[in-house]
């Protein structure tokens, strides 16, 4: 199993927005990701960072599953991506050990 973990790095002021666009990236979630993705906020760290992690069985379910994850968002989605995430933040590949 493989965990993708995304890093973002929120605007100040858009905490409202961040959990907005939570909200909307689990609906987009395509109906072939059926293992969980979970959302964090920092609680001791750099400020205005959130993460999310979510668990795949190969490299190849998440190389067929995140295309279809990212077109299922509308556009007003991407629109307020924009707006609330600011620049840096990463996207690792993580292998579970078992």
């Amino acid at each position: 199993m493989i965990v993708n973990r995304r890093t973002f790095v929120m605007k100040p002021g858009h905490t409202e927005d961040a959990k907005w666009l939570v909200q909307e990236s689990l609906r987009a979630r395509p109906a072939g990701l059926t293992r969980p993705v979970r959302w964090y906020v920092i609680s001791v760290g750099p400020w205005n960072l959130w993460a999310m992690e979510a668990e795949f069985k190969n490299l190849a379910e998440y190389e067929r599953l995140v295309p279809e994850w990212v077109a299922n968002h509308p556009p007003e989605f991407w629109q307020k991506y924009n707006e609330a995430v600011g620049q840096g933040g990463g996207n690792e590949i993580w292998t579970l050990l078992e």
